[in-house]
C-alpha cells in the first residue's frame, strides 16, 4: 500500500503528487541527518497523544533539500525547488 505525497511550493500551490521513493526514504528512515519539521494532528490514546503521520505536512528549506538529496542519493528535492524557483517545499503525507 504505502503513502502518497502531495508536493507544494511556498505559495501553497500543489505542484505534484504521487508515490515518490525519495520521500519514502527521507521521511520513513530512522537515520535522517536533520530534524524534519512536521505539522499535523494529534491522535489520542490512553495515557497520552502522538503526532499522526497521516495528513501531516513536512517543511523543508533549501539547505534541508540539499541534505535530503545527499541522504536519499537523488536530486529529487533540489530539482523541485529549482524547477519552481523557490527556496523550500511542503510535503503532505496522505
Amino acid at each position: 500500500m504505502g503513502y502518497c505525497f502531495n508536493l507544494y511550493t511556498p505559495d501553497m500551490k500543489e505542484q505534484d503528487s504521487g508515490k515518490f521513493v525519495a520521500c519514502e526514504r527521507l521521511l520513513f528512515s530512522n537515520n535522517v541527518p536533520f530534524t524534519v519539521n512536521t505539522i499535523g494532528y494529534y491522535e489520542q490514546y490512553i495515557g497520552g497523544k502522538y503526532l499522526d503521520i497521516y495528513n501531516s505536512v513536512c517543511i523543508l528549506n533549501e539547505q534541508q533539500c540539499e541534505i535530503a538529496d545527499e541522504y536519499t542519493g537523488t536530486t529529487f528535492f533540489t530539482d523541485f525547488i529549482k524547477k519552481h524557483d523557490c527556496n523550500g517545499m511542503f510535503i503532505q503525507i496522505t
